[in-house]
């Protein structure tokens, strides 16, 4: 057996057999099982080895002083409340101690495991607690003043079979992320968007872990289609690790242009999807509201409106029109002139709302829209304060050109529409990074009939296809979609 010098992490779930007698253990067992699932994929991304289960937590051994405490953070804010996402009821205590352990291949042993053990019984439902020992060796790595900031004496403990009591310190997660966001959930998210072709534009990591205010500016439609599911998994992940969520309907409230009985039940077509993916209480803003004069801030919108059209040219507005479609001119000739200006009345509505807001917002769009957002931030000095976007791919046709979005396209009905509209655009690798793997956070990649995908199938536009029908059958994919999906 080797020993060796390590921190040992133990965690334990608060009131477990409490919560599987009043839930019962069909609807506890599973959230357990997800827990443990979690534990093991934010470990391994920490570099931590993970040795065991503990009946209701685990145990984790981490060389790297650091990775135990930044482990022990992502673990506490993946299932924090957040005002915009449904989290299992689950509360976790952890314990972090620098000690000699003794290590085989599947389990640890000695007084820095028996510590361990003891230290997380210490912890109260939430709190991570660590020795004192842990805590000057990350000094080393934090300074002195930001490890006075991360840690508060938690007080002494008398440890059963250790003569002298044991100082222990409490770990603030919140802050600690705040100032690393290379160490907090963000960082994952992040790296998990980039994976599934989401774009980022004026959007950094630090602007993500900063938790912004989200803005999904969306129009009215049929229902809500495979492009809206695909922006709210990119919006589930914001919002669970605490972003606030507004949808800016855009709408123009007139009869002939989605007048807003129309827009209003849309709202709640979306009010009856979001939950299924554990999202709640979005906020939502009509657009058609700001025309209305003498609007609560409407000057506010009519002077951002007027910055946008006074920098935005013409070319620029039919470009944004095009959104890369073939042969369109002829329809947007026929625009009506409130269609035409939707996407700088969209740009104002925005700067409007992140006023409202405060700090920098993030936008969720479509990739069609780039030269939409990218002539605003070009264009506009406040846009490029204000906001940063992240961009869903483009559901693109077999020719080469992206297809048309309309008021009922894409809606799927049954599995072997999605199948059938596979021959004709990009449908099965769309849908299976944009939306089964951003699904599948935290695990690196997405298990489709019993087979892992991982993203280095897609890196490849012109063979994604190719290599993903190696992987899986285009039956069971179209099923597997339309299930997980629809």
């Amino acid at each position: 057996m080797e020993h060796e010098y390590a921190v040992t992490c133990f965690t334990d779930l608060k009131n477990s057999t409490a919560m599987t007698e009043e839930l019962g253990a069909k609807v506890m067992d599973p959230m357990r099982e997800e827990y443990l699932r979690v534990g093991k994929i934010l470990a391994n991304n920490c570099g931590g080895t993970y040795k065991k289960n503990t009946g209701d937590g685990y145990v984790i051994v981490f060389n790297g002083i650091e990775a135990g405490f930044r482990f022990a953070a992502q673990l506490q804010q993946y299932y924090h409340p957040q005002p915009n996402y449904s989290k299992e009821p689950l509360v976790s205590r952890v314990g972090l101690f620098l000690g000699v352990i003794g290590n085989t291949f599947d389990d640890v042993f000695g007084s820095g495991v028996n510590q361990a053990a003891r230290t997380e019984a210490a912890a109260n439902p939430g709190e991570i607690l660590v020795n004192q020992d842990l805590a000057r060796g990350v000094e080393k790595i934090w300074a002195k003043d930001k490890t006075d900031r991360f840690l508060s004496r938690a007080g002494q403990y008398e440890f059963k079979g250790i003569r002298d009591p044991v100082e222990l310190l409490n770990f603030n997660w919140q802050e600690y992320i705040k100032e690393y966001s290379e160490g907090s959930l963000s960082s994952l998210v992040f790296k998990h968007f980039g994976e599934a072709s989401i774009t980022p534009a004026n959007a950094r990591l630090a602007d993500i872990a900063s938790l912004p205010s989200i803005i999904w500016p969306v129009v009215p439609r049929d229902g809500v289609n495979a492009i809206h599911r695909g922006q709210l998994e990119i919006i589930r992940l914001l919002a669970m690790m605490g972003s606030k969520v507004h949808v800016l309907i855009a709408d123009c409230g007139v009869a002939e242009n989605y007048p807003r009985p129309y827009s209003e039940e849309f709202r709640k077509m979306i009010d009856d999807y979001i939950p299924k993916r554990n999202l709640k209480a979005f906020d939502y803003h009509f657009m058609s509201d700001l025309f209305i004069p003498g609007c609560k801030g409407c000057s506010n919108f009519h002077r951002h409106f007027q910055d946008v059209i006074s920098k935005l040219t013409l070319e620029q507005l039919l470009d944004i029109n095009r959104k890369g479609h073939k042969d369109v001119m002829d329809a947007i000739n026929a625009y009506p002139t409130l269609d035409f200006l939707r996407p700088a009345l969209t740009i104002a509505s925005v700067l409007h709302l992140s006023d409202q807001f405060g700090g920098k917002c993030i936008v969720v769009a479509g990739y069609d829209e780039l030269k939409q957002w990218e002539g605003a931030h070009t264009s506009i000095q406040a846009a490029r304060n204000q906001f940063g976007v992240l961009f869903n791919p483009i559901l693109n046709t077999k020719q080469g050109f992206q297809g048309h979005q309309k008021k009922d396209w894409p809606l799927y009905f049954s599995w072997d529409q999605i199948y059938r509209d596979m021959d004709n655009y990009d449908l099965a690798v769309w849908f299976t990074k944009l939306h089964l793997f951003l699904s599948s956070f935290p695990a690196p990649s997405v298990v489709i009939n019993g087979v892992s995908i991982f993203p280095d199938v897609w890196q490849d536009d012109s063979k994604a296809e190719e290599q993903l029908f190696k992987k899986v059958d285009k039956v069971h994919l179209a099923k597997h979609i339309f299930n997980q999906i629809f």
